[in-house]
């Protein structure tokens, strides 16, 4: 007897054989521990135009702000950068209370707002000399305000990728939902697994004090490094937003942390305004 195959059954098989493919390729992909589990997304990011030597994407946001397209300390849209305490403008790997530049003597010294904290001098937003996007890339560069962090979110869908430029990288690709253009965030953290799931993150601070939040909603905000959920106002001033991403699945949240954490930067532009 002979099998007779149509059109439509070789354009079946050939499907399955390249799903096939796909699938062993991907599933080689995740088990290794330093690549990103699915879904496997596969994005070239958007380039509108250069300042100073980097790269920057215009999202079509209500501010008009423009995002650079790499972290600071980073050569290229896919590598994580440096990370940085907040005030710092100096890189480095260990992170504490006792090497943070603006304490001393077990008090804050510069951005304070509470006397029971340290030096009172009411500053709630970085000056150029302590910001490490403008110390390390110029004055037409500075870090994101939370509010500008918050416009970059709701501006733009996510979702999480493992392939950026080329590169096999982890992430979180935003499209902007005004002209379609696109950014990259990836991965600041090593992975994390919980309960069989896994976890990649990112963080990026903002250039404001906590204090710059009503505390009326203090509740849409997410406290990090601590048990409880209600800050004093002094508490409350010792701590700075930071924008988290969860790469795998693709969602973000407003975290508080303390500013001598290390976290990633990523600048954005005061030029083109």
């Amino acid at each position: 007897m002979k099998v007779k195959f149509g059109v439509s059954d070789v354009f079946a098989w050939a499907i399955l054989a390249i799903g096939t493919i796909v699938w062993f390729f991907v599933k080689g992909v995740s088990d290794d521990e330093n690549q990103a589990p699915l879904p496997l997304v596969v994005h070239q990011t958007s380039v509108s135009g250069q300042h100073d030597g980097h790269d920057y994407v215009d999202l079509g946001l209500p501010s008009g702000t423009k995002w650079a397209t790499c972290n600071v300390g980073a050569q290229k849209t896919t590598e994580k950068g440096a990370l940085f305490a907040w005030g710092e403008t100096e890189p480095k790997t260990c992170f504490s209370w006792k090497n943070y530049k603006w304490w001393d003597d077990d008090k804050v010294v510069k951005y304070c707002t509470e006397s029971s904290c340290g030096l009172v001098d009411n500053k709630l937003t970085l000056e150029p000399a302590d910001d490490a996007a403008t110390a390390n890339w110029g004055a037409g560069w500075r870090m994101p305000t939370l509010n500008e962090l918050i416009e970059l979110c709701e501006g733009c869908e996510w979702h999480p990728t493992s392939f950026v430029n080329g590169d096999t990288v982890v992430g979180v690709v935003g499209v902007s939902k005004t002209n379609g253009e696109t950014i990259f965030i990836p991965s600041s953290t090593e992975k994390y697994e919980v309960m069989g799931s896994v976890f990649y993150f990112s963080f990026l601070w903002a250039s404001t004090l906590s204090c710059v939040i009503d505390k009326y909603d203090l509740n849409h905000y997410y406290l990090a490094e601590a048990d409880d959920s209600e800050l004093s106002s002094v508490e409350y001033s010792m701590w700075v937003p930071c924008l988290m991403f969860n790469c795998v699945p693709a969602s973000h949240e407003v975290y508080l942390y303390h500013r001598y954490s290390g976290r990633s930067v990523r600048a954005v532009s005061s030029v083109w305004k």
